[in-house]
């Protein structure tokens, strides 16, 4: 590597036709057999870079700081909106003031252990499990841009996160709830009955009402105050089936409408916002009675769908799930009726012993 005056050459030193023109200096360096060459408007900024090229990934992270690296990581992933503001919310609250300042071949493993022991006592074990994604992807791409040669979070061990149960609402208490959501029971009946989520039911437009299914292709959350729309959870959209009654009703409520316009649309014919929803939601909560959240009628779809004998894939596919594996896993325990049966005809093969 070496850095050179592309204004001047030669001894004593001449102008070159490159003189007042562009940057002066120009760092030189070979990688893989190939040329390299970065330009700099003063000396001593390429002689630095120059000679911060040259040191060892161990050289380099008893400079690098978390904190230098953090712009890097985040600024090289592609993610979606919430997700990102979820990773940045994490680093401002408690990456940044534990290990923003500290270089990284300072920071030991029992240090990491601690402070995620530490993030859970005060939080919960899904912002620890979060906090460290931030913190291990940061040390991880270091160790790729070689400014870092350990990982101090390597086989750190995660608390567990276990999933509240779900608890759907019945037949009758949907019921209830549409009708003390009035005059927005529509967007009840649908987020119930067809289980999609409430940032793709914000998303629908008139002419996504196609006969008896809704075509979900976009989702609208709110992100740091602002409305975002990306693509469904999956990166996929579905078809999802209504009921005949249903779909009656909604084709009713769209007739003559702008096929852009939002099929739920606010009372000022905006779009829906979780946090203006809940307005709406919550007095209708109280007044059944009733603990339950609006995510919560995904699962009141689900818990339906079941109950009526359908199968996982089929649960999978309104939902908009992953896997069905993911399905299984949420909402086997709903289809008490289907392992009775098993039970039974486990009996039926056994006969029962007699008596001694």
């Amino acid at each position: 590597m070496a850095v050179v005056d592309l204004w001047h050459t030669g001894k004593p030193k001449r102008r070159t036709a490159l003189y007042g023109k562009g940057l002066r200096w120009q760092a030189r360096w070979r990688d893989h057999g190939v040329q390299r060459k970065k330009n700099f408007a003063t000396k001593d900024a390429a002689e630095l870079w120059d000679a911060e090229r040259k040191l060892t990934p161990a050289q380099r992270a008893t400079r690098t700081t978390v904190g230098d690296q953090w712009p890097k990581w985040i600024g090289g992933k592609v993610l979606k909106a919430t997700t990102a503001a979820d990773y940045r919310q994490k680093w401002r609250l408690h990456v940044e003031p534990q290990w923003g300042d500290r270089t990284i071949a300072s920071i030991t493993h029992s240090e990491v252990a601690g402070w995620v022991g530490d993030v859970t006592a005060r939080t919960s074990p899904t912002t620890a499990r979060r906090c460290f994604v931030v913190l291990s992807g940061i040390i991880r791409s270091a160790i790729l841009d070689g400014v870092a040669d350990a990982d101090p979070t390597a086989a750190i061990t995660l608390p567990r996160v276990t999933a509240a149960e779900v608890a759907p609402l019945t037949p009758a208490q949907l019921a209830t709830m549409a009708d003390l959501c009035r005059p927005h029971h529509l967007v009840v009946w649908t987020l119930g009955l067809t289980g999609i989520r409430f940032g793709e039911m914000a998303a629908l437009t008139v002419a996504d009402l196609q006969g008896r299914r809704l075509v979900v292709s976009k989702s609208i959350t709110e992100v740091e105050a602002k409305l975002v729309t990306s693509t469904p959870k999956t990166g996929r959209s579905r078809r999802v089936p209504l009921p005949a009654w249903l779909a009656d009703d909604l084709a009713a409520h769209v007739a003559g409408r702008d096929p852009q316009a939002p099929l739920f649309p606010t009372q000022r014919g905006g779009v829906w916002r979780s946090s203006s929803f809940k307005r709406v939601w919550e007095p209708a909560r109280k007044a059944a009675g009733l603990r339950v959240r609006v995510h919560d009628l995904r699962h009141t779809a689900a818990s339906i769908a079941i109950g009526q004998g359908a199968d996982a894939k089929k649960v999978q596919a309104m939902l908009g799930h992953a896997s069905a594996a993911m399905t299984l896993d949420l909402y086997s325990h709903l289809d008490e009726g289907a392992l009775m049966a098993v039970a039974d005809r486990i009996g039926n093969a056994v006969p029962r012993p007699e008596a001694p």
